[in-house]
């Protein structure tokens, strides 16, 4: 089982914050600009995706295909972020 599978429980589907909105078929990541296109080394659509043309230009990660597939932007979805890796954390709770 992967990361995605193990953790996602039963949400199928997050925005993976990359659209396509500026120039069709190069996905631009919203906060870095980083750009993906077909020709890219990675390129995480599954086969046959992205298939929307100007309709649907935001990328989504597909938990259960472990891929990507384009939507409507307008499409209300949960998001993930990154966390930085904290060195010390206070752990709550009675201890026993």
């Amino acid at each position: 089982m992967s990361w995605s599978t193990d953790y996602a429980f039963e949400i199928v589907r997050f925005w993976a914050g990359y659209t396509d909105d500026e120039v069709e078929g190069v996905y631009k990541n919203v906060n870095t600009g980083k750009t993906i296109t077909k020709n890219s080394t990675y390129w995480p659509f599954y086969p046959g995706k992205p298939n929307g043309g100007s309709t649907e230009n935001c990328a989504v990660v597909n938990v259960p295909r472990e891929a990507w597939n384009d939507i409507k932007c307008s499409m209300k979805l949960t998001g993930f972020c990154r966390l930085p890796i904290r060195k010390r954390f206070l752990m709550r709770g009675e201890r026993h």
